[in-house]
């Protein structure tokens, strides 16, 4: 007998053995094939959501430099200050009026310190009083988007 014909003498002979064999295959062909179809899914919907958010230009003053400064500027007996200056609103039309550049935004933030109170006084502004902003504003950021 050739190898043909006692395969097939076997898979008829066992059939539950040949159900369960035939069953097993198809789950894993079965889930092989639902993987590739999810990775290709994936790779299709990163790129319509590379394409649809494009990219975000970030401009900010460097609060690095601004500490540094301000350690070395203070002396033992003096308080030290923090001053930054802000992006310049010139630079960040120059980056809007490039060719690339679809649309943009500028947001401004800031902080101000306020006159430390004495410790019998609560730190809460009472009607009538307002704290006193020492100096220019502390941290200046512009963001462009685009």
């Amino acid at each position: 007998m050739n190898f043909a014909k006692r395969a097939w003498l076997n898979l008829i002979a066992k059939k539950g053995r040949t159900a369960l064999l035939i069953l097993v295959t198809s789950a894993i062909m079965l889930f092989v094939l639902a993987g590739i179809l999810i990775r290709g899914a994936a790779t299709t919907a990163t790129e319509n959501a590379k394409d649809s958010v494009g990219a975000t230009l970030t401009l900010s003053a460097n609060r690095q430099a601004a500490f540094k400064k301000m350690r070395s500027s203070s002396t033992s007996g003096s308080k030290p200050s923090l001053s930054m200056s802000p992006v310049k609103l010139s630079t960040a039309k120059k980056i809007a009026k490039l060719n690339n550049v679809e649309s943009y935004s500028a947001t401004v933030s800031t902080s101000a310190n306020a006159k430390a109170s004495t410790p019998s006084k609560p730190a809460a502004i009472r009607a009538g009083s307002a704290a006193k902003c020492l100096g220019p504003p502390a941290v200046g950021t512009s963001r462009l988007v685009g």
